[in-house]
């Protein structure tokens, strides 16, 4: 009997793992998307333990395809079809990890808005977007893609009371994904495609890998704390923090793209 687990990737698309036995016994895990094709390749984040990477086999429309093996983050190409043409792509992978889709809503369309002019500017290095190609009727609010799902960085309000129409946000080295999304009347979002920024290494460490009280970095970072056992302890955007409040151990600390094991004393 499959064992079926629910996966939530984005906003408005519903995926699913299905794990069964492969002719080795060994469990394969599989993440299904499917939805109407908008122009848009997928950009995949695929996790690396001990020089084994997480995907093993990618289908699109039931055809395997080739795809950059020994990378941790690559495309998947749709350009071959027709705009709404129904896609289904479905990604083999180890069943002791999960690879990511950042931008996994561009097949549903018509949960999507277009602002053509939501763009990164790369003298001012800020997220800019031309308040004519917003409503007056939604709350707007900013998204980042931070280690593994979609994170609200700013609270833009309603049009007529939207302060700037720029934003300077903290990036990771690397990828950066971000996307507007609109808070409608009803209740119901939708979602800009995702906007994909690159940025050159910003060489961010932590001062110390040993902490008695404060986890120091060299500058303001995206970070996430997890204890060995795997569970979530802390995260957010900081260049300080504050770890008094957490017990004496080993923990791995993601930050800037990167992973240590940092020691609280």
């Amino acid at each position: 009997m499959k064992k079926i687990i629910p996966l939530i990737l984005s906003l408005a698309i519903s995926c699913q793992i299905y794990a069964q036995s492969a002719e080795d016994d060994e469990a394969v895990n599989e993440l299904l998307i499917t939805g109407k094709y908008s122009g848009h390749n997928l950009v995949v984040t695929n996790p690396e333990s001990e020089g084994v990477f997480c995907i093993t086999d990618i289908f699109i429309n039931g055809k395997k395809i080739d795809y950059t093996e020994n990378s941790s983050s690559f495309e998947i190409p749709l350009d071959g079809f027709l705009k709404n043409e129904t896609v289904s792509v479905q990604i083999s992978h180890h069943e002791n990890c999960t690879p990511l889709v950042a931008n996994a809503s561009v097949l549903i369309q018509d949960r999507e808005f277009n602002v053509p002019s939501f763009t990164f500017n790369k003298r001012t290095k800020m997220i800019s977007w031309d308040m004519k190609d917003l409503d007056s009727t939604s709350n707007y609010v900013l998204e980042q893609f931070v280690y593994g799902k979609w994170m609200k960085i700013k609270d833009l309000g309603p049009k007529a009371y939207m302060m700037s129409n720029t934003y300077p946000p903290v990036y990771n080295s690397g990828n950066n994904f971000f996307r507007l999304k609109a808070e409608l009347k009803s209740g119901k979002s939708l979602v800009t495609p995702s906007l994909k920024v690159k940025i050159q290494d910003r060489k961010i460490e932590p001062k110390a890998l040993k902490i008695k009280k404060l986890l120091e970095f060299t500058d303001v970072t995206h970070y996430e704390l997890i204890d060995t056992s795997g569970f979530f302890v802390k995260g957010g955007t900081a260049k300080t923090v504050d770890l008094s409040d957490i017990a004496p151990g080993d923990y791995f600390l993601n930050y800037d793209g990167k992973q240590v094991v940092i020691q609280k004393k």
